[in-house]
Parts: structure tokens; sequence; C-alpha cells
């Protein structure tokens, strides 16, 4: 991870402004102002800020290419939201893999990410990130008790457990108190012990008779590999496939393309027994918003509508000024064709809040009239 952070910040060192100056040339992206580069046992966190902080989204090609040089990676490039929480932003698409058995969700979700790259390119701006990632990619031991062998011994599962936890990290026995403070009483084997992971199975066990064998007679010690991160959702283990669709695409769009292309292909090749997948994240909260705004939209309507009908003491010439609202609307939809022909500006939901907002104001000029 050293040598990977040393080749990216030389890759990105002729734009950082402490190294070649603040000022860029025409044509070329704003200067680093700072740069990070944070590894985590989990993740990789790569980050900078522009000299011109409004120049900052031209980073963002820059950051992609830096990012997803090394083979396998994924991972999102974005500028930090203004209304957002850390770094993941909020138009994000859960695809939440849960079952019982982590190498069935592992091929599950491995065979969504087939199908997203293919519905979604990330050549056309789509981010994709497991998570946590596809490969089990932590060094494990495990301790698999052999129950008969036990037993004809005179311990439990739990007394090996006990033994092995004393020559790893140690055993919290008690608690000790010694004047004010209270202290841990550990009970530890010799640091020495053992150097090797192989030497697991000679690690000593007193059974019940007073008689010592070696932990490889009672249980099976296996040399492994395990998940880096364990997530659950509603108690059941989960992988995710979390998708970031492209700036220029409608959420709502990139939500029907995952349920009808990916979702329902998944499901219709046959998923194994008790293997579910659901879209969650922005999807969830999506719908949320929109039948709060909808509300909001037919309460703004009423209460426009009764207080002109105290305004003018009646029920029908209210009526006839709220007729202009629709009227109002087709010109505020105009208006936003309009501005896309420049910018593009999606109708998201602040911009569904500025038609609220024009509820209130259009009915002004028919109530003059």
């Amino acid at each position: 991870m050293t040598d990977i952070a040393r080749e990216t910040e030389d890759s990105v060192r002729k734009h950082w402004a402490s190294e070649t100056g603040s000022d860029s040339k025409p044509g070329e992206p704003p200067k680093m102002d700072r740069f990070w580069f944070i590894a985590r046992d989990t993740r990789t966190i790569l980050a900078t800020s522009a000299v011109d902080p409004t120049r900052a989204k031209e980073l963002i090609p820059i950051m992609r290419k830096v990012a997803f040089r090394e083979p396998g990676t994924f991972g999102f490039v974005t500028q930090t939201s203004l209304f957002g929480r850390g770094f993941g932003g909020s138009n994000v698409v859960d695809v939440d893999i849960t079952g019982p058995d982590l190498n069935q969700l592992l091929a599950v979700a491995r065979k969504t990410m087939g199908l997203t790259f293919r519905n979604m390119p990330r050549s056309e701006g789509n981010q994709i990130r497991p998570k946590p990632g596809l490969e089990l990619g932590a060094p494990e031991v495990r301790v698999i008790p052999d129950l008969l062998r036990l037993a004809d011994n005179g311990l439990t599962a739990r007394d090996l457990g006990m033994t092995i936890d004393a020559f790893n990290d140690g055993l919290r026995v008690a608690e000790v108190t010694r004047g004010s403070r209270r202290m841990d009483l550990t009970l530890m084997g010799p640091q020495d012990r053992i150097n090797k992971t192989q030497g697991i199975a000679n690690l000593p066990v007193v059974t019940k008779s007073g008689m010592i064998l070696p932990a490889g007679q009672l249980a099976r010690i296996e040399v492994t590999e395990g998940p880096t991160e364990i997530l659950h959702l509603e108690r059941s283990r989960t992988v995710s496939i979390q998708i970031r669709p492209a700036p220029n695409v409608p959420l709502e769009a990139a939500i029907d393309t995952i349920e009808n292309k990916i979702v329902a292909e998944l499901r219709k090749q046959g998923l194994p027994p008790g293997v579910e997948v659901s879209v969650s994240g922005t999807a969830n909260e999506l719908s949320k918003t929109w039948d709060a705004m909808l509300i909001n939209l037919l309460v703004a309507l009423a209460v426009g509508y009764l207080v002109m009908a105290i305004l003018f003491e009646s029920f029908v010439y209210p009526l006839i000024i709220m007729f202009s609202v629709p009227l109002a609307t087709a010109g505020g939809v105009a208006g936003l064709i309009t501005l896309n022909l420049f910018t593009f500006n999606p109708l998201d939901m602040l911009t569904l809040l500025g038609f609220v907002i024009l509820i209130g104001t259009v009915v002004n000029n028919p109530i003059l009239i």
C-alpha cells in the first residue's frame, strides 16, 4: 500500500501548487491545493482540494484516472455534496444481497457486478463499488472443535475456546481494585510459545483428568481466508453493490434500469436457497421524498385556495384564480427546458420545491387582475 501511495503521489505531483505553482495554464485543470492518501484496513480514500474552489469539479477526471489505475479497483470519485454527509454522497443506489452463506453471497455479487457493467458501463460515467469486497482477502485461522473428542476428554467447545484465547490475546478472568483504580486480571500463556501459524495445533489443552493434549487432537485447524468486513441488514449477512449513476442520468431512470435489467435478471436466472436481492439506499429515499412532495403540492394548493376564499369571501373566485397555476407550471417547465440547453439542471427535489413556492407567487397576478 505504501508503494501504491508513492506511485499515486508521483502521478499527480505535477498538479500540486506547492510543486509547480498555483497558476494553471489556459485549458489545464486547476492546481491542487492539498492532496490526501488515506489507507485503512477495508478502504482507501483519495481526496484533493483545488486552489480555485469553483473549478474543483475539473479535478474529477484526474482523480478517477489515478484511483482506478490499480487492477480490480472499485470506488466512487465525486465532488463532496454541500448537503451530503461524508464522502459517499446521496446519489447512490444499493443492491443488497442477503443470505446465510457468505460464499453464495459473493457468487451472486460477482454475477450482479457483471450485469451492472453490461447495463450501466463505467465508460458512460457510472460508478460501481462492492461493499465489502468480492474477495476474501483477510488471512484467517479457524479452530473447528471436534465435539466427540472433546466429550471423551470431559471438555466443551467453550473450554477449548478459552484455552486458545489465553494463548492468543489473553483471557480476562476477573477485575481487581487497587486503590481507586480498577484493572483487568488477564490470564496469558507465554508470549514466545507460538511464533508460527502452524504452531497453533500444538497449544496445550488441559483435560478434566489432568492430561495435557495438543489442540490439534481436539480440533481441526484450518489456515484460510475470511472477509475483511462483515455487514448485516436486518440481522442477515449482506453484500451490497453500490451504484452511482452518471451525472446526466436521472435517478429514477437509473433505478428502473437496476430493478428491471439487473435485479429481475438475477431472479430470472435463479438465486440460491435463502438468498434475496433488494434495492435500497437512495431508491427508498426517492420514493419517500416523492410521496412527501406530492402531499406538499396538494397542501400548498389547498392552503392557497382557502386563503383566497377568506379574502374574497367566495369559493368561486379562488377557483378562477387557481386556473393560473397550471399555466405557470407550464412556463416553469419551459424555462427548465431552456436552461438545459445551456447547462444540465435535472428535475430533482430542489426543483420541485421551487414549483411548490411558485404556487404561492403566481396567484398574485390574477388576484390583482
